[in-house]
């Protein structure tokens, strides 16, 4: 397992071309086969191959501009022909609320350039807030 620096470039080019509202990303670095995995943090978003990229493109064109998206973590590693990576982000809507999400993307080379095949979005909860969740 290796540090890598390339898939790390892909992550943080994601929300930059996110946040542009530039869905050449999702043409450029997501895979096309029908087992690309998108796993939202909206309780139906587990969608598979062409509905998830029609779903990321929906987003990026919906919501272009109207968000700060600061990457504050990210990390990449690849063996052989896998890569995975992770990434804490704070979203600025509005210009007053700030969002806290986490990311994690899983990337497979394909005729020798990186795919993602697989992210996941979730939003952190403290065991306090769900154990509150839970008591009321």
């Amino acid at each position: 397992m290796q540090v890598s620096s390339e898939i790390e470039n892909l992550i943080r080019e994601w929300f930059e071309c996110f946040e542009r509202g530039d869905a050449s990303w999702l043409d450029r670095s997501a895979s096309m086969d029908p087992s690309l995995r998108l796993i939202g943090y909206e309780p139906d978003e587990w969608l598979q191959g062409e509905a998830a990229l029609e779903n990321a493109r929906s987003d990026v064109a919906r919501l272009a501009g109207t968000f700060k998206i600061t990457v504050d973590e990210c990390e990449a590693f690849s063996e052989g022909t896998a890569g995975w990576g992770a990434a804490t982000v704070s979203i600025l809507l509005g210009g007053v609320m700030d969002v806290k999400q986490r990311w994690s993307f899983v990337f497979h080379q394909e005729d020798g350039q990186w795919k993602s095949v697989q992210s996941h979005i979730s939003f952190g909860i403290t065991r306090d807030q769900l154990i509150g969740l839970h008591a009321s």
